[in-house]
């Protein structure tokens, strides 16, 4: 069950991934997606989790995100999404992690 928290104690060990784009409005497009993600390691590491951020284009150039490298100034009230693994992984120096993403579209 994923959690929408703010992080703490946590240590950044791969780049932030591109997930999924959406283009509003999109009332009959079915928006399922599936992606798989490799997060390179350079240091060994056990890893108990995904974290998620949001970055949205509302228009021309007006943009807000809670991703680390283009956060917007006074989003204190959004936080990221943390994704917890039900087994920590372990994953040495110079491995990826691979991990399969789905969005499901209710039936």
């Amino acid at each position: 069950t994923p959690f929408v928290v703010k992080l703490h104690n946590h240590a950044p060990l791969s780049a932030v991934l591109p997930v999924f784009a959406f283009e509003h409005p999109a009332a009959d497009e079915c928006l399922e997606r599936s992606i798989v993600l490799d997060f390179p390691f350079a240091v060994d590491a056990t890893v108990h989790g995904l974290a998620g951020y949001f970055e949205a284009q509302l228009f021309d150039d007006v943009m807000i995100s809670i991703n680390p490298a283009t956060f917007s100034d006074g989003m204190f009230s959004w936080f990221p999404l943390f994704l917890p693994f039900s087994r920590p992984v372990h994953v040495a120096a110079g491995a990826s992690l691979s991990v399969q993403l789905w969005r499901r579209c209710a039936p």
